[in-house]
């Protein structure tokens, strides 16, 4: 028969086989965010400060005691809302698009 929540709490072998797993999840945590990255300068986050695994996949950790993300350059991703305007000269543009409308 499985154990309640409450037995649980009072297991030690429970109780120690948690902690470790919450310790080694932190262990993983940190020898990720101390891996080199591209970017050598750690104010600017363009977004080489992410967690990323060997596959390039994004990794996002949170507090094993309280289940929160983590609020640290880790968590953030950066994100620009610019778009680069091209302007083409109207008589290139006509050798391009045929803009002369004729009727049918």
């Amino acid at each position: 028969m499985p154990y309640t929540k409450e037995e649980l709490q009072q297991n030690e072998y429970y109780q120690n086989l948690k902690d470790a797993d919450e310790q080694a999840y932190i262990q993983q945590r940190e020898l990720y965010k101390t891996r080199p990255v591209a970017n050598n300068n750690p104010n600017v986050n363009d977004g080489s400060l992410i967690i990323r695994d060997e596959a390039g996949v994004m990794l996002i950790f949170e507090d094993p005691y309280t289940g929160e993300f983590y609020d640290d350059e880790t968590t953030i991703i950066p994100k620009t809302l610019e778009t680069e305007q091209y302007r083409i000269n109207d008589s290139i543009l006509d050798e391009v698009l045929d803009r002369d409308i004729i009727e049918l």
